[in-house]
């Protein structure tokens, strides 16, 4: 019902339970009084902070009701994606801000699927990262579950490369350390992320530049910004699933996204590892300094049978001024096969900590679209020497994560011997390319004679 009389408004604001009992009757006894017109009294509202712009909008729509969702009251709303919509939120009693995701109801169909629900939120509980975002908690409320994540003003890299085109190659390098740094932490403790691409990277936005937009700023002030890891929502433990048949597996055939997809994932979701991430941030690192995914098709089936059979644009032809080493880097993190890549997030951030050590040739300088890249000073590395890499562990200091540094430092000192490939290492994606191209042309006839 439309709201046009100021006791309409005020009612539907009292409803809504948005406001503290001080502010409402600040709002009824004194306030109300000086307006003739409900929208005049709304925007002294918002002028005063009490309201937010979405929350005015949804009271004249009279969905005030919709404001609040359990303990949280939704404050603006930030998307909505596959798995449902994600809100700006505070907490009533904590005044904590967070980033709210209510869960669309058809993802949570069965009493399986919400028992994965919360044993995936209890697992990524126990991460606590500076490049991952932290969740709080979840519950569920009017039939509907949501997940409270940490509230990170930024910009996804994804949002930021359409943005701004290719990023300074230091910065791509530096924030796909970062992601990496966060993949190693989750990794530790059995988590997968499944879906890694530039999207669900967020860069925090330094304090005081505020929202970003095209030419608002200059690129170089967020160089040395932190990336944070976002939306675990399709990871999973690293253990034996109940139920093989289980509804989210069905819903996604295949998890994760076409153009950043590991081989092995897009086969069985279930065989990703560690590995498949890397994979994923590889095809991330060459979007970031290319401004394009690595595989072009135009449908979906077809880029997954690129990622199984072909080899991406070499990065360096693509964009001259990427240095071979960073190349290198991008080539074996795409690797068809998971056991040529690198075998752990901590041994990426290692190597590519060593490269943005290098010194920028003046050619390279000279052409990146940014001007000068950022010099050491101007990018903080987590890694300040490859012997750091031990304190990615929570344990920290056992002897495995030394063997892990030691190790890691070897590969970054020593060049690595490349593994010849042979018809027996691509033998698993071929077959699996050939086999998925008969079950196409077989569903083509089948329903061709039921047509008949």
């Amino acid at each position: 019902m439309a709201i046009d009389t100021i006791p309409g408004f005020v009612q539907a604001v009292r409803t809504s339970r948005v406001l503290s009992s001080r502010k409402i009757t600040e709002l009824t006894d004194r306030l109300q009084g000086k307006y003739t017109e409900p929208r005049a009294l709304a925007r002294d509202l918002l002028k005063r902070d009490w309201l937010t712009a979405y929350q005015v909008n949804q009271l004249f729509l009279g969905r005030g009701a919709d404001l609040v969702h359990g303990p949280y009251i939704l404050l603006e709303r930030l998307g909505e994606g596959g798995m449902g919509q994600v809100f700006k939120a505070r907490h009533r009693k904590l005044r904590r801000v967070a980033a709210l995701k209510i869960i669309r109801k058809d993802r949570m169909g069965t009493a399986e699927a919400a028992r994965r629900f919360y044993r995936e939120v209890e697992a990524c509980s126990r991460l606590s990262h500076p490049n991952i975002v932290m969740a709080y908690d979840a519950d569920e409320v009017g039939g509907t579950r949501y997940l409270a994540m940490e509230m990170v003003e930024g910009l996804d890299l994804g949002k930021l490369t359409k943005l701004y085109g290719p990023l300074p190659v230091r910065a791509a390098c530096d924030f796909i350390r970062q992601a990496a740094l966060g993949l190693q932490h989750a990794s530790e403790r059995g988590l997968v992320h499944r879906d890694i691409k530039p999207s669900n990277l967020l860069l925090a936005t330094p304090p005081g530049l505020g929202r970003l937009s095209k030419g608002s700023v200059d690129f170089q002030l967020l160089a040395g910004g932190t990336v944070k890891v976002l939306d675990l929502g399709l990871a999973r433990l690293n253990e034996p699933l109940h139920d093989e048949n289980h509804t989210l597996t069905q819903a996604h055939a295949v998890l994760g996204t076409p153009d950043f997809i590991a081989p092995e994932q897009a086969r069985d979701a279930h065989s990703a590892d560690t590995r498949s991430d890397l994979y994923s941030l590889g095809c991330t690192l060459y979007y970031l300094l290319t401004g394009q995914v690595p595989f072009t098709a135009a449908a979906p089936m077809e880029k997954l049978l690129q990622h199984y059979l072909e080899e991406a644009p070499r990065i360096e032809t693509v964009r001259p001024e990427v240095p071979e080493a960073v190349g290198d880097i991008v080539r074996r993190l795409m690797a068809k096969n998971p056991d040529d890549r690198y075998q752990t997030p901590a041994e990426l951030a290692v190597a590519l900590t060593a490269v943005m050590r290098e010194p920028v040739a003046a050619s390279h300088r000279s052409q990146d679209r940014f001007g000068q890249l950022p010099s050491q000073a101007d990018i903080p590395l987590a890694l300040p020497a490859v012997e750091t890499v031990a304190d990615l562990s929570v344990t920290g200091g056992t002897n495995e994560h030394e063997t892990l540094a030691s190790d890691c430092r070897a590969a970054v000192s020593r060049p690595r011997r490349r593994r010849r490939r042979t018809l027996r290492s691509y033998a698993p994606f071929v077959v699996g390319g050939i086999v998925l191209g008969l079950s196409m042309i077989l569903l083509v006839i089948l329903l061709r004679v039921a047509i008949q």
